[in-house]
């Protein structure tokens, strides 16, 4: 019976995922047509005469009223095509491909660092409440949270790119690649050459993508170490925990398999949250540290008015967004047994 509740909810989450979809697109598509800019133009080229101008706004079907050129959109959007690119003249949607295996990697592992350093510390802040090491956690916490990404790069840049040597842009060496070429299958670097044993190619890509992981994952580290704080608190003073203790259960016990497990459920909340902030953050961390992925291409689309990539972007992210958070879901009622999916 559990699981139809579940099939069902997943099923109205989807519906719901739909609708947002919809919405944001006739979002999206009016603010195009709001910003000042001739995608004909561009396509056509500054030199263009008038006629080539009017030739391509014709192919392109722009001489046509917008809800016209919405409602075409919208189905070459249920075909699974989500247009032509303007500036690369490649279909938005291998573009979006190729990029977005680069965000992902970058974002996972982003997130994996957060939650492996910010759960930890959250915890013992929480064992060792008003200790020194509690005290340097919230000092870090607050300091976290107030410095903007994009400058925290450029920090990180200057003390570790300078001093240490470590890259402080793009994926891979080119040089690594043309000595031992990678032979990509999912597009993610590291786990390419992890499967293909390429070890200088691994080498190379975890010291480009160590320092943008980092300036990514701090906002998210950091209201995660908070949150588990401040959670396994409020868990650590329930009547079942003292319980517990007075059965003679050691304290790491108790902490880590009892009161942990309880106090996640906000965590992943944050978890959720962060991811999607992550997918935003990416676009200036990967502009700082020009990583080739679907921030710097959104940017690159944005300042070349290229609307067709725009709306597969905004589309990608809203569509990741809306699946993690459903995973999230998901997983409230696999930790805890009591939460009911409605």
């Amino acid at each position: 019976m559990r699981g139809e509740f579940v099939f069902i909810y997943v099923l109205r989450r989807i519906a719901f995922l739909v609708l947002v979809l919809f919405i944001v697109t006739a979002i999206t598509f009016s603010l195009a047509y709001l910003v000042p800019g001739d995608p004909a133009r561009l396509v056509a080229g500054d030199k263009a005469s008038q006629e080539q101008v009017a030739r391509v706004r014709l192919e392109l079907g722009l001489d046509r009223p917008v809800p016209v050129q919405y409602y075409l959109y919208l189905g070459r959007l249920l075909r699974g095509d989500l247009g032509r690119s303007l500036h690369s003249n490649r279909p938005v949607l291998e573009d979006v491909r190729d990029f977005f295996s680069a965000t992902f990697e970058l974002t996972t592992l982003a997130m994996l660092l957060a939650l492996a350093i910010g759960v930890p510390l959250g915890v013992i802040s929480a064992v060792r409440r008003g200790s020194a090491v509690d005290h340097a956690s919230r000092l870090f916490s607050l300091s976290g949270v107030s410095i903007p990404v994009f400058w925290l790069g450029l920090l990180l840049q200057l003390a570790f790119g300078m001093t240490l040597g470590l890259p402080i842009g793009g994926r891979v060496g080119s040089r690594v690649l043309m000595d031992a070429p990678l032979i990509t299958r999912t597009g993610l670097y590291l786990v390419d050459s992890l499967l293909s044993g390429n070890w200088p190619v691994l080498a190379s890509a975890c010291q480009h993508i160590l320092l943008p992981a980092v300036t990514l994952a701090l906002p998210t580290l950091v209201l995660v170490t908070r949150m588990a704080r401040s959670s396994l608190l409020e868990v650590l003073v329930q009547d079942y925990v003292r319980t517990h203790r007075a059965c003679g259960l050691p304290e790491r016990v108790v902490v880590y398999k009892y009161a942990l497990k309880n106090a996640m459920l906000a965590t992943l909340t944050i978890v959720g949250l962060g991811y999607g902030y992550m997918l935003g953050g990416s676009f200036l961390v990967e502009t700082v540290f020009a990583w080739p992925g679907l921030g710097r291409y959104a940017v690159s689309s944005i300042i070349n008015s290229d609307y067709p990539a725009i709306m597969g972007v905004t589309l990608l992210i809203t569509v990741v967004y809306g699946l993690v958070n459903l995973a999230v879901d998901l997983s409230y009622a696999w930790i805890d047994p009591r939460v009911k999916l409605r």
